[in-house]
């Protein structure tokens, strides 16, 4: 046994020290997960065998769990078949007869009125003659008809909301003509070359329909929530750029909701969008295959939209995507419908299997639990079995799953997706499977905003209570051992499995706190050269990041007025000119970063904002997916609770502060005293004073300055105050009408 546990740690070693290495080849990579696989199944044959517990009560455990494990090994045979061997297929409108007529379908039911707008204008401005912009309100609103008839789309809608998303959609087929149909969610924004990219595939008479890969512009939960953006990438990415590509290869990609171009007459061929399930989509690419069309995965980011913008949110989208795949197998087994090819089938029962997770994650989490608080043991091993058996195949699959997913992905990252959502969806699965027929169609919320931080209690309860239990357990586990009442290396192994699910049982808590979202549009970190003018004087600078509501930028040290005119320019094209307001300042060195609100004066302005932010998708041209080590991802993970406290940071005030010493008056309730000036700015100053008769936060003031002809006095009132043994430091904001701005704006350049 100690010369095969070297020969097997030896491999191990290797893959973890070749994770780390960006340069490992296609036939290295591969190699390492058959070795993996090789190994894993050593393992589950040597737990089979050696290791379940048969004495009551707890054999169910012990079976529970290694039916957790086979399941797991089955998902993991299943991504790599999906995974090996993607596609990138590309087609032009060269070689189409003529260009086929387009409708373009955006439904809505009941988003914010700012995202229809922002899809409406891009698909709008999509590069392409022969297309009709349709808006298909569910929600019958007056104001969604009015938006329309102002951008001038087409206005549908309809007495009821049967069928949800599918039944709308299928509405406006009976009622349009067009040859090809797009599709897009009401918060997808297509980029200018959209159609250009995708229609040319229909050359192909068997081609029904081309999907796009998806992009999210905002962070989901557990990047915004643990503060992780810049280190991983979108819980949805993996997906949508890993295994779509891969299912390509089998004609096996399905339609994913929102970015897609139909032929109608393969809709009209399978009956229009199939309703009998909440996942229309999935069920209607799978009555398409079923017959013998064609579908392409075009892994190209040709529009973007938002993925929930809260924990709640999250939770909802998944388990209607979980419902909607268990009523999929109940009423086109795919395993079992005619037409399907092998890679078809095993395709589509790969995404309904995977959404069995909730029950093995359970199994996982609570297994540990069952020794700990019951002495029920979940399998018979010692430390050095596991050594040999367990722990090199689970070093292997962790060190080759980032490599064959694109480094998107680390194994733990996907235990925490899985540990955040299994207390839901397994009873979610469990009620799809026997009543099928159940579930109402639930529009995850888009466009939300929070001024305040908040906990989802209900949603953390079942994690919270998890992590008391485990608490609870790894404290009778050591009282035990003080007391010689326990096995010891039963003790140790599943007091170290019950810490790792401690620690997702808390990452989940700090996803379930939400973090303030103030933003009504997501910024897009997208360079630009620009232009302020300013005070007579037009001022280089650069954007940070930018929106259609504002941007920040980086330009030289100066100050600016309260309103700016700003001047972007776009690479390739010309350039959008609004109006701007200061809404805040910071100094970076020699240059400063200030933060603008847009103000534009005309509909034409506001839309020229969005087709420049959305419209030629320079933000997800230009990014990057994340692709941090191998090492470095694990280090994030462990410091998950510091990383998720965010840092303190000084308030941000609307224009820098500069350097002044002056000696000035200072007037308030409790009489006149003699003070310094320490800084200034355009909108307040900062002031010592003697402590004795100062003014109190809050109050109103007079501050008088200059000596002489140049004396001049500012009302103002006292923004915070904090006193120093004798003296106190007070911030004074002032009070400026508008005629007094520029005057102050000069005085301050002459002090």
């Amino acid at each position: 046994m100690d010369g095969q546990a070297l020969v097997w740690w030896g491999l191990a070693g290797l893959a973890l020290l070749l994770a780390n290495w960006k340069a490992v080849g296609y036939r290295i990579r591969w190699a390492l997960a058959f070795v993996g696989l090789a190994l894993q199944l050593r393992y589950l044959a040597w737990r089979g065998l050696d290791t379940l517990v048969f004495s009551s009560p707890a054999v169910f455990v012990s079976l529970a769990l290694f039916a957790a494990e086979i399941y797991s090994f089955i998902q993991l045979l299943l991504f790599y078949f999906q995974v090996a061997r993607p596609t990138s297929p590309r087609a032009d409108l060269e070689g189409l007869p003529r260009l086929p007529e387009v409708d373009v379908f955006i439904p809505t039911y009941d988003e914010p009125l700012e995202v229809i707008e922002r899809t409406a204008v891009c698909c709008l401005g999509m590069d392409y003659p022969g297309k009709t912009v349709y808006i298909l309100d569910d929600g019958r609103r007056p104001q969604v008809a009015q938006l329309a008839s102002r951008l001038g789309c087409r206005y549908l809608t309809r007495p009821n909301n049967r069928h949800a998303k599918a039944g709308n959609i299928n509405e406006a087929l009976a009622r349009t003509s067009g040859e090809l149909v797009v599709i897009f969610d009401a918060d997808h924004a297509p980029v200018r070359s959209f159609l250009r990219e995708t229609v040319g595939f229909f050359r192909d008479p068997r081609v029904a329909f081309v999907q796009t890969a998806q992009h999210f512009y905002n962070p989901d939960p557990f990047q915004h929530n643990l503060l992780l953006q810049r280190v991983f990438t979108n819980e949805q990415d993996l997906f949508f750029k890993g295994i779509m590509p891969g299912r390509d290869r089998y004609n096996a990609a399905f339609w994913t909701g929102s970015g897609a171009v139909f032929r109608r007459r393969a809709l009209q061929e399978v009956g229009g969008v199939r309703p009998e399930t909440l996942t229309e989509d999935f069920h209607t690419s799978l009555e398409l295959h079923s017959r013998g069309w064609r579908s392409i995965h075009l892994d190209r980011v040709l529009s973007a939209g938002l993925s929930p913008e809260s924990y709640s949110g999250y939770i909802l989208q998944r388990l209607r995507w979980a419902h909607g795949a268990f009523q999929t197998w109940w009423r086109a087994n795919p395993l079992f419908r005619k037409g399907l090819s092998l890679g078809q089938r095993l395709c589509y029962y790969s995404s309904i299997h995977y959404f069995m997770f909730g029950w093995a994650r359970m199994v996982f989490l609570l297994a540990p639990l069952a020794f700990l608080l019951f002495g029920w043991m979940p399998l018979r091993a010692t430390p050095l079995e596991l050594a040999v058996f367990y722990l090199p195949q689970m070093a292997i699959i962790q060190a080759v799953f980032p490599l064959l997913s694109g480094r998107r992905r680390l194994m733990p990252a996907s235990d925490l997706y899985e540990t955040a959502l299994c207390f839901f969806q397994a009873p979610a699965a469990v009620k799809a499977l026997l009543f099928p027929r159940s579930g109402v169609f639930k529009v995850t919320p888009k466009g939300e905003r929070r001024q305040q931080g908040q906990f989802h209690l209900m949603m953390a309860l079942p994690h919270l209570a998890l992590a008391l239990l485990i608490g609870l357990g790894l404290g009778l586990g050591l009282w035990r051992l003080q007391h010689g009442q326990a096995n010891r290396d039963a003790t140790i192994i599943n007091g170290v499995w019950a810490l790792y699910n401690l620690f997702l049982a808390l990452g989940v808590l700090l996803v379930a706190r939400e973090l303030p979202q103030r933003r009504r549009s997501h910024r897009l970190s997208v360079g630009l050269a620009c232009e302020v003018e300013a005070l007579g004087a037009t001022l280089p600078a650069r954007t940070v990041d930018f929106s259609e509501a504002g941007a920040a930028i980086r330009l030289g040290a100066g100050s600016l007025p309260p309103v700016v005119q700003v001047s972007i320019f776009p690479p390739g094209r010309g350039s959008v000119r609004v109006a701007a307001a200061v809404t805040h300042s910071e100094r970076e060195g020699d240059k400063q970063k200030v933060g603008l609100r847009f103000l534009p004066a005309t509909a034409s302005e506001k839309e020229a904002l969005i087709r420049l932010a959305f419209g030629l998708g320079l933000a997800w041209q230009a990014e990057r997916t994340p692709r941090v080590g191998f090492w470095r991802s694990l280090g994030y993970l462990a410091m998950l609770p510091l990383k998720a406290v965010p840092s303190w940071r000084a308030q941000r005030r609307r224009f820098p502060r500069s350097s002044l010493y002056l000696r000035a008056g200072l007037e308030g309730k409790g009489g006149f005293l003699w003070c310094y000036t320490r800084d200034c700015s355009q909108e307040g100053l900062g002031l010592v004073a003697r402590g004795q008769g100062a003014p109190g936060r809050g109050q109103p003031v007079t501050l008088s300055l200059g000596e002489g002809r140049n004396a001049f006095s500012l009302a103002g009132e006292v923004a915070w105050a904090v006193v120093k043994g004798p003296w106190v430091r007070l911030g004074i904001r002032l009070k400026l009408r508008e005629e007094q701005r520029p005057l102050w704006a000069r005085r301050l350049a002459r002090l």
